[in-house]
């Protein structure tokens, strides 16, 4: 709805997100565990299963690619192809369990005749080339390198017979915030990479751009009253600080020449102070960069977010269902305040509501404060029936306590570095105005678990 309705008009802007929330046009896969990969019982329709399981795969692999120079790209697909092989390996092996044989082999030839049929070209378009390597498209997107797709060549033998399928993997876009924005009577568009990979529900307006390259925000942000920043560049690797920058000062020229009323940003919580992970720095720098435009900027910090797709909670997730016993960094012993994303989700929601909460900077978390270690616990007996037997070792700093990590779950370690140099600090709420302001009837732990687990069960769920 235009400035003069009666609605306001609201941007979700996602990009780069590493949280849960509204997920972006280029994260085309995600999630897929070792042993959680196993087919469900009745898939829809033979290599359903399999095509899902890579699509998480590849969107994990990705973040490999993100940060390389386009020169380089040869080199990216290398690292990319490192961490994707073996888990190709791993869904091949876990479909045996559920008496599904299948054979998954990157397809050359249907690679390079996807990248001449979708790959923009001619004047005017947002981004550079695209090249085919090895099964693997790859695009330049300000000089750097992005994994687009991966073709497949997918051969399944299960009970209703053999089935060989070719299907170019390109992932999923989730859908949390839009719907809520929508059923609260909100008029919403939507920035993506590339909105040929964004189903968007009914009557809303979708644009293509890239915070990282301000052509397209113009557009994007004409007539827009509030736009929510949910962009995050952890999930792209190294020099995440830069392309953080880069992208919020792109962002808020652009929302302050369109002559935006308000902008709601979601942070992440934890005191401010020279002992902050590098995760937490950036995170405060883009609240700094965002608060110099000229409209009200709402900050909400979250700590931890419980739900399908939150890299935070995968950690947590793969560790308790993985190790009976577990001699754990002293990080276990850290007190965190974790918030269900349908939390999380009615927070957004609701500031746009709040006048009062424009301008401010608020905390959000959920109704219990854990350690660690009870997170860990109370996760594995959900998953499992059984707590997992945990014995803290002091001398695991947060530092190596990152490549115990590596070792023991899939989550990138361009993502799961800078959060666990940042599991050393209570991360608790410290002022909870915002309960007074938007009132939310919040969801405890173990069901906020329950829920996310059962959304991955089911396939759904936002990233």
């Amino acid at each position: 709805m235009s400035r003069d309705g009666r609605g306001q008009m609201v941007l979700a802007a996602a990009a780069m997100l590493a949280l849960a929330l509204i997920p972006l046009g280029f994260a085309y896969l995600q999630l897929g565990y070792h042993e959680d990969v196993a087919a469900s019982t009745a898939p829809e329709t033979p290599g359903s299963e399999t095509i899902r399981l890579l699509e998480r795969a590849v969107y994990d692999a990705g973040g490999e690619a993100t940060g390389h120079p386009w020169a380089g790209r040869e080199g990216a697909v290398r690292r990319v192809n490192a961490s994707l092989a073996p888990r190709e390996r791993d869904i091949e092996s876990a479909q045996l369990t559920g008496g599904v044989a299948v054979r998954i082999e990157r397809n050359a030839s249907a690679a390079s005749d996807w990248a001449r049929e979708h790959c923009p070209s001619g004047p005017g378009r947002l981004f550079g080339d695209c090249e085919a390597i090895g099964g693997m498209v790859v695009q330049e997107r300000a000089d750097e390198t992005h994994l687009l797709a991966v073709a497949y060549d997918l051969r399944v033998v299960d009970d209703r017979g053999e089935t060989a399928l070719t299907v170019v993997v390109r992932g999923f876009v989730g859908q949390r915030l839009v719907p809520a924005l929508l059923d609260a009577g909100h008029e919403v568009s939507v920035l993506v990479r590339d909105r040929t990979r964004y189903d968007a529900p009914d009557g809303v307006a979708v644009y293509e751009g890239d915070v990282l390259e301000p052509a397209g925000l113009d557009d994007a942000l004409a007539g827009v009253d509030a736009a929510y920043y949910l962009i995050h560049a952890m999930g792209g690797g190294r020099g995440f600080e830069e392309r953080d920058r880069r992208g919020a000062r792109n962002f808020a020229s652009a929302a302050e020449a369109a002559g935006v009323d308000r902008v709601i940003y979601l942070s992440g919580l934890g005191v401010s102070g020279d002992d902050l992970s590098a995760h937490l720095r950036s995170r405060r720098e883009v609240e700094a960069v965002l608060g110099r435009g000229a409209y009200e900027l709402t900050v909400l910090r979250a700590a931890i977010i419980v739900g399908h797709g939150s890299a935070s909670f995968r950690i947590v997730r793969q560790l308790s269902s993985r190790l009976p016993v577990m001699i754990t960094p002293r990080w276990v012993s850290t007190r965190v305040q974790p918030i269900a994303i349908a939390d999380v989700i009615a927070y957004l929601v609701g500031v746009l509501d709040a006048p009062e909460t424009a301008g401010g900077t608020f905390e959000i978390g959920g109704p219990e404060v854990l350690t660690y270690r009870e997170m860990l616990s109370t996760v594995g007996r959900i998953l499992t029936g059984r707590e997992p037997y945990i014995v803290p070792v002091p001398v695991l700093t947060p530092r190596l306590s990152a490549y115990w990590v590596d070792l023991v779950t899939d989550v990138p370690a361009g993502v799961a570095h800078p959060l666990i140099d940042g599991m050393a600090t209570d991360v608790v709420v410290t002022d909870d105005r915002i309960r007074s302001l938007v009132p939310v009837e919040l969801t405890p732990f173990e069901t906020a678990v329950e829920r996310a687990i059962d959304e991955e069960t089911a396939g759904s769920g936002g990233h």
